[in-house]
């Protein structure tokens, strides 16, 4: 064997050695902007074969988004009680390699929380290059809706629109050619040099946005429109992003991303969190075995009692009451409430709650009815509900009224 082709053996196999490259696209975005239910429209129109795996950063430990997204059978690592850009970033790495060994996946979707900030995440990925992932693009998702309102109070916000590969604005159809006028023009003020693009209806029909917002979207950089409406796969995959390749250490030394700084507190600084329970109303009943004919103490037909615990429906969630609790928030003072009820005219199935902004959605699963803790975060509860805003007194009130025996939390945020 002549030296070049030594040479050629040896590099195939480094090749082989060298782990398969994972492609990871980040979402970053405020609270209700629309993340999940855009990830879920992407992952869909995948071809079946594809492995993705969605590594799911929750605000505050109530999974909805992640059970959102195991009821479309999606693979959810799920991490919880903290923030990925700070809290738990050292975390994610072993979230990662553990995703990586268990699933060897074609892509890795990140959904930030809406509080995270993309810098450090994205770091700790450029990091993880030699392991075999590779930073794809980070995405920032912006509600049409309420931009104007959180970004005034949310410093994360601002800073998720600077510094991302693409930007989505979410629910054009449901401003006016005026309100997403502003919109686009703030956000140009931003971010003047990534493409905006609108993001058309995840779901056609009477959603579909109007010429005006078609003129807009132009403006913007174009629609994203995929066959089914929804955003390209074209345009979210395959950007293969040059941000945060500078390495942390001579980012810091050199003054770090304009504005930057490791505050592990950041997500407590700009919402109140109130976080609800109630406990799963039980009637006990007792179940008595019939004394066996034969007479004898001994055998399976021996007499006996035994005690089973049921659900007494009368004692769940009044639905009027909690569908007029919601209705009667303000979305100026509340902007998320995520979590899950049993209403006592299903008490066969646990309801997903998903409000955002005044917009509410519900999915019913009987799979999260389930009494198993390991099935099911609602096991033994009735509600299990968290609430995200500015002033969240009124909330409290409100829920307490309607739902008998429930226990609320308030965590203030360093603002007060």
């Amino acid at each position: 064997m002549d030296g070049a082709e030594a040479t050629a053996r040896q590099q195939q196999q480094q090749q082989q050695q060298q782990p398969q490259r994972i492609p990871v696209t980040v979402f970053t975005g405020f609270l209700g902007a629309g993340k999940t239910s855009i990830i879920l429209s992407i992952v869909a129109r995948l071809p079946r074969e594809a492995k993705v795996v969605l590594l799911k950063n929750e605000f505050g430990d109530v999974k909805v988004d992640s059970e959102l997204a195991k009821e479309a059978s999606v693979r959810v690592t799920e991490m919880t009680n903290g923030c990925l850009c700070c809290v738990l970033v050292g975390q994610m790495k072993n979230a990662l390699l553990e995703i990586q060994e268990t699933y060897n996946p074609d892509r890795i979707i990140i959904e930030t929380s809406g509080s995270a900030f993309p810098a450090p995440i994205a770091w700790q990925l450029r990091e993880l290059a030699p392991r075999g992932f590779d930073l794809d693009a980070i995405i920032t998702v912006i509600d049409a809706v309420n931009f104007a309102g959180y970004e005034d109070t949310s410093y994360t916000a601002r800073m998720q629109a600077q510094y991302t590969d693409l930007i989505l604005i979410n629910k054009s159809q449901m401003v006016s050619e005026r309100e997403l006028d502003l919109v686009v023009d703030r956000v140009n003020e931003l971010n003047t040099d990534t493409p905006k693009v609108l993001v058309p209806p995840l779901f056609g029909g009477a959603g579909a946005p109007d010429a005006a917002a078609a003129g807009v979207a132009a403006a913007a950089g174009g629609a994203a429109a995929g066959a089914e409406g929804g955003v390209s796969l074209d345009l979210v995959f395959g950007l293969h992003t040059r941000l945060f390749e500078t390495d942390p250490r001579d980012a810091a030394a050199a003054g770090g991303v304009s504005g930057w700084s490791a505050d592990t507190d950041h997500h407590a600084n700009e919402v109140d969190v109130m976080d609800v329970r109630a406990p799963l109303p039980i009637a006990s009943t007792a179940a008595t075995t019939a004394t066996s004919s034969t007479g004898g103490s001994g055998g399976s037909g021996g007499s006996g009692g035994s005690a089973s615990a049921e659900i007494d429906p009368a004692a769940l969630v009044d639905r009027a009451k909690f569908e007029a609790w919601l209705a009667a928030l303000s979305k100026d003072d509340v902007f998320r409430v995520k979590g899950f009820v049993r209403f006592r005219d299903d008490p066969r199935a646990a309801w997903i709650v998903n409000w955002a902004f005044g917009r509410l959605a519900l999915t019913r699963s009987e799979r999260l009815a389930s009494r198993d803790p390991d099935a099911s975060p609602v096991a033994d509860l009735a509600v299990l509900v968290t609430v995200m805003g500015l002033d969240l007194g009124a909330a409290r009130a409100g829920i307490q009224a309607c739902v008998p025996g429930v226990q609320t939390r308030v965590t203030h945020a360093h603002r007060h």
